[in-house]
């Protein structure tokens, strides 16, 4: 029945029916023969002699053919053993290769899902992208130094980022306009792209690009030390593997270390990692941390405190943490850089650039970033690059007074829509040439600034028309210089209150002071801080034909916020109907669309813009029973919260309650905790912060 089975190979079953034909065509010959033999013995002996004679090679033919089919038989018998076998060992491999793709299959998913768990908890890690050198925020006002300039800053930068003697910290100090942020991000790139900071220079060979962050006053999630060491840390785990299983770790085994005081950040999230890594490692590392414009943090004291806490790190040996830190010489950076220990840092002026003569055909940086820049505006408009001769340039370069902000304000004002109208482009040109007869630095850009804002072309228009003008100008200028946040220009329309053709006719105006993107959803904001500064002094910007006060704004800003939550915030705002679905399984382009960015950025900063308010303003404002303020908590709390839970932010509205209730004195003002409640139990001590609350936590439904 063996042969009859079915379930053996094909190959098996092929060889087993050869056999089977053989055996038959073997037995048959047998029996031939036997017959034979059997008739030849039974003949005469006579005749059998003969028969014999005749018929001798038949006999031998036949017993060869029975040995011929025998050897094949026993042929295929050890055929079907090694069959058998091959087959056996063929299954086996087969269970073993099958195996190990098994066993590496579920090594690669364990590895996918440590990876999967690696990346969520240093997602969970508060990230201020905006503060990252390459981030479009920064590059969009910023730019490296153009080649050829700020050499001798470069160059020594580049020598106490790689000696191994170096201070712990590089502080390079100077005042608004003189170029840090160009020379930080000029470090950044080169250390990050391992090329020479100055050009035919030596690229860096023991330094290292860590970390970076840039500072920047009115962006809110970079005008703080807040998430600080949290984005440090992140970014030290993505560039240095090693490092980051120990930052992984130290997440995991404090999950809310997010939430905690930076100097706790500090040692969980930065030195004990780098210690445990330190004591690993035999080779020397060197990563440089840049902090950019620490001068822009709000808080004074986060700042002090700050250097305070860095310079803990220079006790670690072989992984050195080098710091360059750029900054203005204001008297709180100066008093906390006093206090850390003379060795412990270096310290560099970058001062104005000194315009030269052009001996040996040589430029000074000023003039070469103009001649450079102009060139290239020039190329832009399709205009000749002998529109300004040597002589205007050279002019203009002293005007600078060795300030870049100068120079490249200069060429924003000059980069205008009607630039390949000669007559408009000299008239510009002569506007800049004019003398009024300061000479210190800091009036050299507030010049620039008024001449930017005198609005030349509205001296043939109507009163009414320059009042308005003038009226929304300072309007735009304010928001821009009071809001927590960069916003997009149509978000900033909403906020504003004006039409997106009379908004775009104002931004126009206003390129050489205000970085506009192209489109309307990207953020726009401030080119230098200085024009904050400028817009919001009362004596230096005196002259203009507006005035912008910052109090005023805040409470404007304060007013719009209201005004656009309680037109826009509702019941179940985005639409997801179940009342039992959770914020995170809500589609992100879904929040988007029915919370867009204005009303996000109402929700999050009007108690911000409401704590600007001086003493006269909060109580003008409504923070009494009948005031504006309770009002719109009485309506709107819980929709309000809703939105907050929707774009993340709850933490935050629970630490803006606690701000809005310190600022009501209970013994004259109602009390706002019995309205700023609901079933979500946001005062319960068990309430974890870390995540976000859902509707069904906030609505009883």
């Amino acid at each position: 029945m063996e042969f009859e089975d079915t379930s053996q190979p094909e190959i098996t079953r092929q060889l087993l029916s050869s056999i089977r034909t053989k055996l038959v065509s073997v037995y048959a010959q047998v029996y031939m023969y036997q017959i034979r033999f059997v008739l030849q013995y039974a003949r005469g002996k006579v005749h059998r002699a003969l028969r014999n004679t005749v018929s001798a090679d038949e006999w031998k033919q036949m017993w060869g053919e029975i040995e011929s089919v025998s050897r094949l038989i026993d042929q295929g018998v050890q055929d079907r053993l090694g069959v058998r076998a091959l087959e056996t060992w063929r299954r086996v491999n087969e269970i073993e290769t099958r195996s190990e793709r098994i066993e590496s299959l579920q090594q690669a998913t364990l590895a996918a899902v440590q990876v999967g768990i690696e990346a969520e908890l240093l997602l969970s890690l508060p990230f201020a992208g905006n503060a990252i050198f390459d981030s479009a925020e920064t590059l969009g006002t910023d730019a490296p130094c153009l080649p050829g300039t700020q050499r001798r800053i470069l160059n020594e930068i580049q020598d106490w980022a790689e000696s191994p003697n170096g201070e712990a910290i590089f502080w390079l100090h100077g005042m608004a306009g003189t170029g840090k942020t160009s020379v930080a991000l000029t470090v950044t790139n080169a250390l990050n792209e391992r090329e020479p900071f100055t050009a035919g220079g030596i690229p860096p060979s023991t330094a290292f690009l860590g970390a970076s962050f840039f500072f920047k006053q009115d962006d809110a999630t970079r005008n703080s030390t807040r998430s600080f060491f949290p984005t440090l840390a992140r970014c030290l785990a993505e560039v240095f593997p090693d490092l980051k299983s120990h930052i992984v770790s130290a997440i995991n085994e404090r999950l809310a270390i997010g939430t905690k005081a930076p100097p706790q950040q500090l040692r969980h999230l930065i030195f004990e990692p780098l210690s445990i890594l330190d004591g690993e490692t035999f080779l020397p590392v060197r990563l440089v941390v840049v902090v950019d414009a620490l001068d822009e943090c709000l808080e004074r004291t986060e700042a002090e405190e700050l250097l305070e806490m860095l310079a803990t790190l220079e006790h670690l040996h072989q992984v050195q943490l080098r710091l360059l830190i750029t900054s203005r010489r204001d008297k709180h950076l100066i008093r906390g850089f006093e206090r850390l220990p003379s060795v412990l840092y270096r310290p560099l002026l970058l001062d104005k650039v000194h315009v030269s003569a052009e001996k040996n055909g040589s430029m000074d940086d000023i003039t070469l970033y103009l001649s450079h820049t102009l060139a290239k505006i020039a190329n832009k408009h399709g205009v000749s690059q002998n529109w300004i001769d040597e002589a205007e340039i050279h002019k203009l370069s002293q005007k600078a007074d060795g300030l870049f902000i100068y120079a490249a304000t200069v060429c924003r004002f000059l980069d205008s829509e009607d630039f390949t109208d000669e007559e408009a482009r000299q008239e510009r040109l002569d506007q800049i040439f004019e003398d009024d007869g300061e000479d210190g630095p800091q009036q050299k850009v507030d010049e620039i600034y008024l001449k930017v804002l005198s609005f030349p072309h509205l001296a043939k228009s109507t009163k009414r028309t320059r009042e308005r003008t003038f009226a929304h100008t300072g309007t735009v200028l304010g928001f821009l210089a009071v809001l927590f946040e960069p916003v997009s220009i149509s978000s900033l329309g909403v906020l504003v209150a004006l039409s997106m053709e009379m908004l775009d006719g104002i931004l126009r105006q206003l390129n050489s002071i205000v970085s506009v993107p192209q489109d309307e959803t990207s953020p726009l904001g401030l080119v230098h801080l200085s024009f904050r500064d400028f817009i919001l002094s009362k004596e230096r910007s005196k002259q203009l034909q507006f005035r912008v006060d910052e109090s005023a704004m805040h409470r404007q800003a304060l007013q719009r916020c209201l005004d656009v939550m309680s037109s826009e915030l509702c019941h179940d705002i985005c639409h997801i109907v179940l009342p039992a679905k959770l914020t995170s399984e809500v589609p992100r382009h879904q929040i988007e669309q029915n919370i867009p960015q204005h009303l996000r950025y109402a929700c999050r900063y009007w108690v911000d813009h409401l704590a600007k308010l001086d003493q006269v303003c909060l109580q003008e404002v409504g923070l009494q029973d009948t005031g504006k303020i309770l009002a719109f908590l009485k309506a709107h709390f819980l929709y309000w919260l809703e939105a907050m839970s929707f774009i993340g932010e709850i933490p935050t509205a629970i630490v803006m309650i606690n701000q809005l209730q310190a600022m009501i004195n209970p013994t004259e003002q109602r009390d706002t905790r019995p309205i700023c409640r609901s079933d979500a139990s946001l005062d319960h001590p068990e309430t974890d912060y870390r995540r976000d609350l859902d509707p069904p936590d906030i609505y009883p439904w």
